[in-house]
């Protein structure tokens, strides 16, 4: 009779997910390497993006302030309501407003132009990336798995992507593979 060796669990080293997948699934093979191929590439627009976007509001102080809102004096309380707003904003309040919003409609503008000059098309990129990495992971998700190894791989796709965010389509997905590879009803 051969002797069995226990050894203690921290002895013992866990399981690692690798970046290849390990089914025989040639399907689930080619949704897997696409999906990691368009994470790899939203996740780096994604970084140039947002190395645009740091530079932009640390360069906060060398764009054109934004035109400062009208202020009016502070009402005199002690005169009826009618005449002490009329005091206090005075004759010309609605011409001076609609100038001040013309000035600060204008700067907007000009900002805009500036902080798409500056960011070019990165945002657009990241953008047009994140949606392929969203189609990829939505086909992969899909996708029934065939092997145990495929639910590993799956369920690593879904905390990463997710984390503590997992919802209940996400576990009925994982469910029903989990059904379907014990050999009851999906």
């Amino acid at each position: 009779m051969a002797a069995i060796a226990v050894l203690p669990a921290a002895v013992c080293p866990a399981p690692a997910f690798t970046a290849v997948p390990s089914s025989a699934d040639a399907d689930w093979t080619r949704l897997y390497a696409a999906y990691r191929s368009a994470e790899a590439e939203e996740k780096a627009c994604c970084r140039i993006f947002g190395a645009r976007e740091d530079a932009w509001d640390a360069g906060n102080a060398l764009r054109e302030p934004e035109p400062q809102p009208l202020e009016s004096p502070p009402f005199d309380m002690s005169l009826p309501l009618a005449e002490a707003l009329a005091a206090a904003i005075g004759p010309d309040w609605e011409e001076r407003w609609e100038a001040r919003e013309g000035e600060r409609k204008a700067w907007k503008v000009r900002d805009d132009a500036a902080y798409a000059a500056f960011i070019g098309d990165t945002e657009a990129r990241w953008e047009a990336a994140d949606a392929v990495c969203d189609k990829a992971l939505k086909a992969l998700l899909a996708h029934p798995v065939v092997s145990l190894s495929a639910l590993a791989e799956k369920a690593q796709v879904i905390t990463e992507r997710f984390g503590d965010m997992v919802d209940g389509d996400d576990a009925k997905v994982l469910i029903a593979d989990i059904r379907r590879l014990a050999g009851g009803e999906a």
